[in-house]
């Protein structure tokens, strides 16, 4: 099964940075977008289980 795609524009400011890092760390600029997102939604979803479990006190 095919991994699900999205399209998403930066402003050539953003990209010079993702590219600049993405370079330094020795990856592709989706990859590194991936990387990030995927630990952006980790985060939310952390913070979401300790709210929810600071309800249920």
């Amino acid at each position: 099964m095919a991994r699900p795609r999205v399209t998403v524009y930066f402003s050539e400011e953003i990209y010079k940075h993702l590219s600049e890092r993405a370079d330094r760390e020795v990856r592709t600029v989706a990859n590194l977008v991936e990387y990030l997102v995927v630990q952006a939604v980790q985060e939310d979803i952390e913070k979401s289980d300790r709210s929810n479990s600071n309800d249920r006190d």
